[in-house]
């Protein structure tokens, strides 16, 4: 299962206060009950943007972060 997103909020008065993200994400079935995935998330922020939070990560305005993790999951 391949799993894509794209968000985008700005203030309408400030377009500097604006906050990008996109996420891409793939799972494969192993077996019945067990799954390998991937996952990635870049978030970019306007210069004045307020912070934000990304997997315990705090990003400042005018800057940008990126995550990724990769993890096997089993079903008992």
């Amino acid at each position: 299962n391949l799993s894509v997103a794209y968000y985008s909020a700005k203030n309408t008065r400030n377009s500097a206060q604006a906050t990008n993200s996109f996420v891409a994400g793939y799972e494969y079935a192993m077996s019945k009950r067990t799954t390998a995935y991937v996952q990635y998330a870049v978030v970019s922020q306007g210069n004045t943007a307020t912070a934000v939070n990304i997997m315990n990560m705090a990003t400042t305005a005018g800057t940008s972060a990126s995550v990724g993790q990769l993890g096997i999951k089993h079903s008992f």
